[in-house]
């Protein structure tokens, strides 16, 4: 409820603060009232410790459009305001938040890219081999983009979906980075898992290893039952509005 007023007393609003001088509360035979729709609270803060594992669904169906605000087509690929294009603002939003938290050059960050099959992201474009993690603030090649932002830049659409697959790549990067005390796995999908196995011994391996674990469905046609098994809390965003919110540090 945003205001309250009087009905035929338009200037005397419920919320203000009244001095004596003005008298008791009129008579009142009717309210206005106007609501404005808040963004949505979770109640507690996404992320708990410093580091984090991103797990981005790029399956064929992120090509579908996404309401909300514009994000634009930060991936490059012809196609502005993509599911995809939502979860890499999303992404990129939580690594901007750890930045304005003072942990840009603390985190460590990774990614796990997935569709039918689940990628272990190179978070350096400048060393040889696949590294795991990099820092929200590090730019290694010097081309002026955050490695993190420039690694979810890349990700184009790809097939099926497996949670499994998905969750059995974070626990990996968990086990080789040696980072469980301070890990997070903030899991984005925007379907449901049609390839793969069962997934409650992931999410069981995860829960023992004291990863903090959220799941976040994007678009309507997220399975909030399948993401609930990740996550009892999960919920579904629907507009880049609530998704850009709540990632950006606004949960």
């Amino acid at each position: 409820v945003e205001e309250v007023n009087i009905t035929n007393h338009e200037d005397y609003d419920l919320f203000d603060p009244k001095p004596s001088t003005d008298g008791p509360t009129p008579l009142a035979y009717a309210l206005d009232i106007d609501f404005v729709d808040r963004p949505r609270r979770l109640g507690a803060p996404v992320l708990v410790g410093t580091d984090a594992v991103f797990v981005v669904d790029f399956s064929g169906s992120t090509w579908d459009h996404f309401g909300g605000t514009p994000v634009g087509d930060l991936n490059g690929d012809g196609d502005s305001d993509t599911i995809l294009d939502a979860e890499i603002a999303g992404f990129i939003a939580m690594n901007n938040d750890l930045i304005a938290r003072g942990l840009g050059d603390i985190s460590l960050i990774s990614i796990v890219a997935f569709d039918s099959s689940a990628y272990q992201v190179d978070m350096d474009p400048a060393a040889a081999g696949v590294q795991l993690a990099t820092t929200p603030n590090a730019d290694a090649d010097s081309d002026g983009v955050r490695d993190v932002e420039q690694v979810l830049r890349s990700l184009d659409y790809g097939g099926s979906t497996n949670f499994e697959a998905a969750l059995q790549a974070a626990i990996s990067t968990i086990n080789t980075l040696g980072n469980a005390a301070e890990g997070n796995v903030v899991f984005l999908s925007d379907g449901y898992p049609n390839t793969g196995g069962s997934y409650t011994d992931e999410v069981a391996t995860l829960n023992s290893m004291g990863v903090n674990v959220r799941a976040f469905g994007v678009g309507t046609g997220a399975s909030l039952p399948s993401l609930q098994v990740i996550d009892p809390s999960a919920v579904i965003f629907t507009s880049t509005d609530e998704l850009l919110g709540i990632l950006g540090g606004g949960g």
